[in-house]
């Protein structure tokens, strides 16, 4: 575990997931996290996701906002497995519907319908355009599916789809710009409800 060696520590790391050895290995994860390697950082992660009881909200929170995409996803997957954390760490995960990681992005948004907040509505909405422009039909499509969960509120599509229509064609992307218009105007008359 002291090897200078990246590749070591993370394969030694690893060796204890599931292990009831990994107490062992409490105190030093804290430090791991601080490791300047993403990988020994991110496998900590991970293996504190194990023992929920040793996180706390500020290495969450710690752990949301690492340079390193890698960490920010091991993060969200702790945070997913994890929904006695939810209420503590909602805000935590706004910046990440919007992260430059479209994976991280993609599972942020889908952990945002799970959680169900209404703080989420705002950015859900204002990365709308950017999915549909862009033509990332899942991520377009996983945020309008958060919307309509934790609104109740459901948009068809317009066009409405027809029969041998590509995902990327230009009816499907308008269909989407279309959504994210109607999405941004429902948000206008809400008021002061969703800030």
């Amino acid at each position: 575990m002291q090897s200078g060696d990246t590749d070591k520590v993370m394969k030694s790391l690893l060796s204890f997931y599931s292990d009831a050895a990994l107490i062992e290995l409490k105190q030093p994860l804290y430090k791991w996290l601080q490791h300047p390697d993403e990988k020994v950082r991110c496998v900590s992660a991970l293996l504190l996701s194990e023992h929920p009881e040793w996180y706390t909200t500020k290495l969450v929170r710690e752990v949301l906002r690492d340079p390193s995409p890698h960490v920010r996803m091991a993060g969200v997957y702790a945070i997913q497995r994890h929904p006695e954390w939810w209420d503590e760490i909602t805000e935590e995960l706004v910046p990440l519907l919007g992260d430059p990681s479209l994976d991280i992005r993609y599972w942020a948004v889908r952990l945002a319908a799970n959680i169900n907040d209404p703080l989420f509505v705002r950015p859900l909405i204002a990365g709308l355009a950017e999915e549909a422009n862009h033509q990332r039909a899942s991520t377009f499509g996983e945020r309008c599916n958060a919307l309509e969960r934790i609104t109740g509120v459901q948009f068809p599509p317009i066009p409405e789809w027809r029969e041998g229509q590509g995902t990327y064609s230009e009816r499907s992307t308008e269909a989407r710009l279309s959504m994210t218009r109607r999405w941004e105007n429902w948000l206008k008359t809400q008021g002061d409800q969703h800030k």
